[in-house]
């Protein structure tokens, strides 16, 4: 796993957000996890922002609503780390 630092941490459920451990790979379990996250969330048509939210969130190992706090640019500096499935 590799160590992902926040450039702006940020408070989730009384805790620092300061970095985030990211999987080395996704495997096809994982996209359907986050397929079955999204319908508990409602989701039944994802656009393919929510459908990286959710990936993304699986790459951290983390709730989805962690990845929603993250700054934008934080996120957007994750998902370039993540061009094999986002």
């Amino acid at each position: 796993m590799e160590k992902f630092t926040l450039k702006y941490p940020f408070d989730f459920e009384g805790e620092k957000v300061e970095t985030l451990e990211l999987k080395a790979r996704l495997k096809g379990n994982d996209l359907l996890a986050a397929e079955g996250e999204m319908k508990i969330h409602g989701i039944v048509d994802p656009t393919e922002a929510e459908r990286n939210l959710f990936m993304a969130a699986r790459a951290v190992s983390q709730p989805v609503e962690v990845v929603k706090a993250m700054d934008l640019a934080d996120y957007v500096s994750l998902a370039n780390k993540l061009p094999s499935f986002l």
